[in-house]
């Protein structure tokens, strides 16, 4: 190699890996319906295969705007539903990112020019999941803040009364812990975790900051 040339390397062979984590049933399903249709649209020149097409991209648009509608309750006050919505958003997005390029040279030319892509979804898509999870995160993280002020914080002197809030949080973190731990992927779970406990920690060191200037 000659002095300046640019240093070559090589991508991780994982990258485009998808994590391990649990998805719905129904979602490697729906995949496969979409291939199903995409292959039909590509495997020869019927009239209506641009349709098919189209129709591929039809589903991912009526799952960007139904589920979050049809599951919107459970969505909110389930945890694990939450999680797995997540996850499917996440999958989803990833068989997005090479949909159009599989499908590309089998395409009318008209298709090829621009048109026979679906990466413009992935963004709606990811941000449907993540909006969904971080919400469930706000949630959990008010109901540990009420649970702390339910029990007074270090400035209220009723020892009883603060172990117990303290019990109580330690019992919500393990809840979630148990229900995430088998649907996240591992460094999802880890920072959805680490975050209320981090939450829960500031809200303690606050109490005693503020008992400290107070005495």
């Amino acid at each position: 190699r000659s002095p300046g040339t640019p240093t070559e390397s090589k991508l991780d062979e994982n990258m485009f890996h998808f994590p391990t984590c649990r998805v719905s049933e129904c979602i490697p399903e729906f995949c496969n319906l979409v291939y199903t249709t995409l292959v039909e649209a590509t495997e020869s020149n019927k009239p209506g295969n641009v349709k098919l097409f189209y129709t591929a991209r039809n589903m991912f648009e009526l799952y960007l705007v139904v589920v979050p509608t049809y599951y919107e309750e459970d969505l909110r006050e389930l945890p694990q539903m939450s999680a797995l919505h997540y996850n499917n958003c996440m999958y989803l997005a990833h068989h997005l990112l090479t949909l159009g390029h599989q499908f590309l040279p089998k395409l009318p030319e008209h298709l090829k020019r621009g048109a026979a892509t679906f990466v413009d979804m992935i963004s709606p898509m990811r941000n449907l999941g993540e909006k969904c999870f971080e919400d469930q995160l706000r949630k959990q993280s008010h109901i540990l803040l009420d649970i702390l002020d339910g029990g007074g914080g270090f400035t209220d002197l009723y020892a009883t009364l603060v172990e117990k809030s303290i019990q109580q949080v330690c019992l919500q973190l393990r809840k979630l812990s148990r229900v995430w731990k088998d649907i996240l992927p591992e460094n999802i779970y880890k920072s959805a975790l680490g975050t209320l406990l981090n939450i829960s920690l500031n809200k303690f060191l606050a109490d005693i900051l503020k008992l400290e200037v107070e005495a």
